[in-house]
């Protein structure tokens, strides 16, 4: 069957709904080998993308009474990998920090020294918070605000305009409209890099976007 992406999906929560352990078990059907090619980065995947979605096998096993067996599930983790900076585009390690997922703590501590927060979530998590105390005298530390699985590809208006509000640069609405305060963000996010400040998000800006992003 085929599997339409909706917003909010991922391949892990896609997988998970039609009751496959590993997203691989879809993605690297030779059905998909367009999908591949126009989604090389799985983690990053659209709405209205369509996506072969085979029949799921039979999972019994035959065995003889009074043996003793081991029996392997097979699974996959899904990652959420974080790297806060303060104003002045500082990394944050050492950092007091906290994790929430759907409401429920995930991860809280210090900062890994690199600066990464890298933590195992379910596989259809929607929605997460993340604070962390820049400053240790800070009562309630600064807060932002996660919507997983939501990250369009950086070849959409949508894509750019979500990197760029995760950067700083604020875009307002992720809407795909390339109005005027898209246009100036994109412009600050050139002139910082070194790029032509035209505020046309074109394939250099877009290359460049996508790599300081990190996705």
């Amino acid at each position: 069957m085929i599997h339409v992406v909706e917003q909010g999906e991922c391949l892990s929560s896609i997988a998970k709904s039609y009751g496959f352990a590993d997203w691989r078990d879809i993605y690297n059907r030779p059905q998909n080998a367009a999908f591949r090619a126009k989604r090389p980065n799985p983690n990053v995947i659209y709405p209205k993308d369509e996506i072969f979605i085979p029949d799921k096998r039979d999972g019994t096993r035959s065995c003889t009474t009074g043996g003793t067996y081991k029996f392997r599930l097979k699974s996959s983790r899904t990652l959420l990998r974080l790297e806060p900076q303060d104003a002045q585009w500082h990394g944050c390690a050492g950092k007091k920090f906290k994790l929430e997922v759907d409401g429920n703590v995930q991860a809280e501590g210090a900062i890994p020294a690199d600066g990464v927060i890298e933590v195992s979530i379910r596989s259809d998590a929607k929605s997460g918070v993340l604070t962390v105390w820049i400053d240790a005298s800070q009562a309630e530390g600064q807060t932002w605000e996660l919507r997983l699985g939501e990250l369009d590809p950086v070849d959409s208006m949508e894509g750019v305009q979500a990197r760029l509000n995760n950067l700083g640069f604020d875009c307002g609405a992720v809407d795909g409209e390339n109005g005027p305060m898209t246009r100036e963000a994109v412009r600050a996010f050139q002139k910082m890099h070194g790029l032509v400040p035209d505020g046309i998000a074109g394939p250099i800006t877009k290359a460049k976007l996508e790599k300081v992003h990190g996705s």
